[in-house]
């Protein structure tokens, strides 16, 4: 990840007019978002995503998991060092019943 990745992600621009999509980092997104809705469906859980959207300069995948759930597939531990490999970066939420973890890749789109 790059200094502009660090900043794209943490102040991203609110009058973002995209003008060059960046194909390395669609890839990118690409192979997180199928992982996800891989582990997704062996955990019969929920995956979400704001897209490549021209509007946004970064595109994230949230992946939310149950509290309680034993992850015991070696395919899906896989799966998830991966997300976080691939992704530039990675928040985690909790609340009560589940955690979120949200998988995002900054500029995708250029001005």
């Amino acid at each position: 990840m790059t200094t502009n990745d660090m900043t794209a992600i943490m102040n991203p621009k609110e009058n973002f007019h995209a003008k060059t999509y960046n194909e390395e980092k669609g890839n990118k997104y690409e192979m997180i978002y199928a992982r996800a809705e891989a582990v997704a469906r062996v955990l019969r859980t929920q995956v979400s995503t704001d897209g490549e959207a021209e509007h946004k300069q970064n595109a994230a995948v949230t992946l939310t998991i149950p509290a309680n759930a034993n992850i015991l597939s070696e395919a899906v531990r896989t799966h998830l060092a991966e997300l976080h490999q691939y992704a530039d970066a990675v928040s985690y939420r909790g609340m009560e019943d589940s955690v979120s973890i949200t998988f995002t890749v900054a500029n995708i789109w250029q001005e």
